[in-house]
């Protein structure tokens, strides 16, 4: 039996043994329960922190959020409040441009109004005038037609660079 084969199964078997009463033992026990619990403990710390650390970062976010907020409402109410003041000087000046172009066309209509009247009153004289003169204007208008001959327009003609105007010729008797 000093095979070397058979000391060597004898040896294996001996420390599978020596494996399971270590195995078996409370320390090995103790060590894997001391190393479960810390990475427990591990765990929950971390959780903790990541928790803590979210929440608080959530905290931060709503707190910049509201202080944002805050400060875009009072600048959107302070440009508001400058339009609406800017928009009540404006109007103040057209209420005023208003007026004076209101007195403008009274007192334009009221100028204009006048010279109607005269106008019609010259018309009634005109219509008077024309009654006695319609006898008179008969006799003109008659001499008028016998003496008025109408005009005749003369055709406009282009001019030449080189031909010289016929009036100024001396065989053109202008009417002496």
């Amino acid at each position: 039996m000093k095979n070397p084969a058979d000391m060597l199964i004898k040896s294996f078997k001996e420390i599978k043994g020596e494996v399971e009463k270590v195995v078996k033992s409370t320390q090995l026990k103790d060590v894997q329960g001391n190393v479960k619990k810390f990475i427990d403990n591990a765990e929950k710390d971390i959780k903790g922190l990541v928790e803590k650390d979210l929440q608080g970062l959530v905290k931060k976010f709503q707190k910049e959020r509201k202080s944002l907020e805050k400060t875009l409402e009072k600048s959107v109410q302070s440009e508001i409040t400058k339009a609406k003041k800017f928009l009540k000087e404006h109007k103040k000046d057209l209420d005023s441009l208003q007026k004076t172009i209101d007195k403008y066309v009274k007192s334009a209509k009221k100028s204009a109004a006048p010279k109607k009247k005269t106008a019609k009153k010259a018309t009634k004289k005109k219509a008077v005038k024309k009654t006695k003169t319609k006898a008179v204007a008969k006799k003109i208008s008659t001499k008028k037609k016998v003496a008025a001959k109408p005009k005749k327009s003369k055709p406009v003609a282009k001019k030449d660079p080189n031909v010289k105007p016929a009036h100024i010729t001396p065989s053109v008797n202008r009417g002496k």
